[in-house]
């Protein structure tokens, strides 16, 4: 009873800290591009589905009041919500678990991974997705332990699907039960379970097919540039996200779950120590497989490392030799520790990281360049009408969201870097108007040049960054956008 009391301490207190966290952090560039997803609603996105716009549209109050704060209310209730599913997930998991000792190190690992921590606090895919995958777990001990439920079933592929809306990556979990059956001899005699579970997977995925049908299969074509498919073998990218695994889940967590892992993989069996070792192996496989030939961000492979916080408490506990059972607490203690400073590095910068290093320095700036760029549109003539206009879909979202009024921005280039705003560019109203293009090469300028009559006048900004050097903006005013057919041309 005490330790139940200390966990919903712990997640009431961890929840408050964060609720004052975020208002520190700047807001990340795909932060805001997926404000704008929320500010253009749909069944599904360039690069993923809508579950992550459909969140942030809730929380800002249908993007009525957008701010940092707002915006990522979403990411620390669902953490929290997270939190208390992964409690109960864990009392039907370890029914022996009386006293909840086991529980509250399950809570403590979670909250100590660096990749979940950062999770809570920012607005991320995989924060939408890590939620629907908590509650599938939960659902999946229901259906361990009575799989001639066909509503279990039912339910595990509503989740299942939910999840693939929020980041497609979540589809590897599918494999994972298929697998998890097959190894345990219990596929054909649970058949009918699984052809639900697949049945409604696939119709709460439908809306998001149904938008890539409509949309010349869109996520398909960016899946296939980002897979690397012209790559060619190599062994780099393979030990680099085995690197970044380590660092993103904790090194000391990391080396804790390699032998949880191999302890509950060891016997097939129809229970949920094997299923949750089955689910985080054969998820994390297609990621290994595509790192021989393509680099593999960081963060996708994240998740699947979920299943293996729940075995870990009780191989812990298990352990008998003092020393073993000493280091293992001491691993999620220095796991919480390194959590905490990475937390303190981010709102006060201890080490001096490189731009490249540290993504919050890309957003560095961005409110003094967002209130230039207001100053200049002010000063324009009334009479002339302006719409605003960025190459990358990141610097028109932070400006979107840091100007005055927020006002909505074009991507006009055909560039890989438009991502959604292809979609968004309504080039019929927009004919004939004049633009305020902001930019920081000298080639986007040349090619916006092309799409119109011409240039009126370019002006220069140099923002001062803290921790780095002064970085330079530039603000065209081109006249008159030519044609549809000469816009989507270039």
């Amino acid at each position: 009873m005490k330790n139940r009391h200390w966990i919903f301490i712990i997640i009431g207190v961890i929840t408050l800290l964060r609720l004052v966290y975020v208002n520190f952090v700047p807001l990340l560039g795909d932060e805001a591009y997926y404000w704008q997803w929320a500010r253009h609603l749909d069944w599904g996105y360039y690069e993923q589905g809508p579950m992550v716009a459909l969140v942030i549209w809730i929380f800002t109050f249908f993007t009525k009041i957008s701010t940092v704060f707002t915006i990522r209310l979403g990411a620390v209730l669902l953490s929290m919500a997270t939190m208390i599913c992964a409690y109960f997930t864990y009392k039907r998991f370890r029914p022996s678990d009386t006293d909840d000792k086991e529980n509250l190190i399950n809570i403590i690992l979670i909250n100590s991974s660096l990749i979940y921590a950062i999770g809570a606090v920012l607005m991320m895919h995989d924060t939408v997705m890590v939620f629907f995958y908590a509650l599938f777990l939960y659902n999946l001990t229901y259906v361990i332990k009575n799989p001639e439920n066909i509503m279990h079933w039912t339910n595990a592929g509503i989740l299942l699907g939910l999840g693939i809306m929020s980041k497609l990556t979540f589809g590897t979990v599918y494999i994972g039960v298929a697998a998890f059956l097959l190894m345990t001899g219990s596929f054909r005699k649970y058949l009918k379970g699984f052809l639900f579970f697949t049945l409604f997977a696939f119709m709460f995925t439908l809306p998001y097919i149904y938008w890539n049908f409509t949309h010349n299969f869109a996520t398909v074509n960016y899946l296939f540039i980002r897979s690397g498919s012209n790559g060619h073998f190599t062994l780099k990218y393979f030990f680099e996200l085995l690197g970044s695994q380590a660092a993103l889940i904790s090194p000391f967590l990391f080396l804790l779950f390699v032998p949880v892992f191999i302890r509950n993989l060891k016997k097939p069996a129809f229970n949920l120590d094997f299923a949750f070792a089955t689910l985080f192996w054969v998820s994390i496989t297609p990621f290994l497989i595509l790192s021989f030939k393509s680099r593999v961000e960081a963060n996708w492979p994240a998740f699947t490392f979920l299943p293996l916080f729940f075995l870990a408490p009780a191989y812990i506990v298990s352990l008998k030799a003092r020393f073993s059972k000493s280091a293992a607490f001491g691993a999620v203690l220095l796991s919480a520790l390194l959590t905490a400073l990475v937390f303190i590095q981010i709102v006060h910068p201890v080490i001096n990281l490189s731009e490249k290093n540290d993504p919050l320095k890309k957003t560095y700036g961005y409110k003094e360049l967002a209130d230039r760029v207001s100053q200049e549109l002010a000063a324009l003539p009334p009479a002339d009408r302006v719409f605003l206009s960025s190459r990358h879909y990141q610097m028109a979202s932070l400006l979107a969201f840091y100007m005055k009024g927020q006002p909505e921005f074009t991507v006009l280039l055909n560039h890989e870097s438009n991502k959604n705003y292809r979609f968004w560019a309504d080039f019929k109203n927009l004919h004939g108007q004049n633009c305020l293009f902001v930019y920081t090469d000298q080639w986007e300028s040349w090619r916006m040049a092309k799409l119109f009559k011409n240039r009126l006048f370019t002006k220069e900004i140099d923002v001062a960054l803290p921790g780095i050097s002064m970085r330079k903006y530039y603000i065209d005013y081109f006249e008159g956008l030519q044609s549809e057919k000469d816009v989507t041309a270039e």
